[in-house]
């Protein structure tokens, strides 16, 4: 009966239903290093699951569209996937104009998918490296890789690297910088980390800005990458000494 009685209990807790509140109160979160313009990408974190899933909102900059445009993702922090997507409709400009308006029109969309990824709404923040969990101490940096020229355009590709004290360190993903004469990307570096409060697993948030579409103002752009803090890290030498 006792036993009957504790699963009931932790069926009722998964399955509660969300609330619309908890979404409202949910904030940007991403503070850019050294912007050089005034667009900026917003990121509102939803929450993460026991299964490796994150959710977030992104608000793009509105380069002189006239409208709110908006992202809704729920991303695989294995292998970085977006697993579901919902965006900007054209019909809505005029109509979704801030973010509540967003939520209103939106919240059982949002509410549905939600649920149905186990995410578990929560407000979180960009928090700086070192990460020291108490049994280890984690840093993330960007390594030039690969340089490649052709006749008007160089692309450099960076990995962004996580290294932990112990275990050594490891890629989870890359990014790249282009010139076309110019730069189209400046300030490019690691803004942070959010930490899944259910798994050892957390996001490496990195910004990037970028030249505006028709030249300045430029636009900070943020990225993010799924990272364990258990498994995938290689010893180099220096460790092995």
């Amino acid at each position: 009966m006792r036993l009957l009685l504790f699963f009931m209990i932790v069926i009722s807790i998964s399955y509660q239903p969300i609330s619309g509140d908890s979404l409202n109160k949910l904030e940007n979160v991403i503070q850019y290093e050294k912007p050089k313009g005034e667009l900026k990408d917003l990121f509102y974190p939803v929450g993460f699951s026991n299964k490796s899933h994150f959710a977030y909102l992104k608000i793009p900059a509105d380069e002189a569209i006239g409208c709110y445009l908006w992202e809704f993702n729920i991303v695989n922090l294995i292998n970085d996937k977006v697993i579901y997507k919902e965006g900007f409709d054209h019909n809505d400009c005029g109509i979704v104009n801030s973010y509540l308006t967003l939520l209103k029109k939106n919240t059982d969309i949002f509410k549905y998918r939600i649920k149905k990824y186990g995410i578990n709404i929560r407000k979180m923040r960009i928090e700086k490296f070192p990460l020291n969990t108490g049994k280890d101490v984690f840093t993330a940096f960007l390594k030039k890789v690969k340089i490649t020229k052709e006749k008007f355009r160089t692309k450099t590709v960076y990995s962004v690297i996580i290294k932990s004290e112990i275990n050594g360190k490891k890629r989870v993903g890359f990014i790249k910088e282009e010139d076309v004469g110019f730069p189209l990307v400046y300030n490019l570096g690691v803004n942070g980390y959010i930490k899944s409060p259910v798994e050892n697993r957390i996001v490496v948030v990195v910004e990037k800005e970028m030249r505006g579409y028709e030249g300045p103002p430029n636009v900070s752009k943020f990225r993010i990458y799924g990272a364990s803090l258990n498994v995938g890290f290689k010893k180099t030498r220096k460790h092995l000494k």
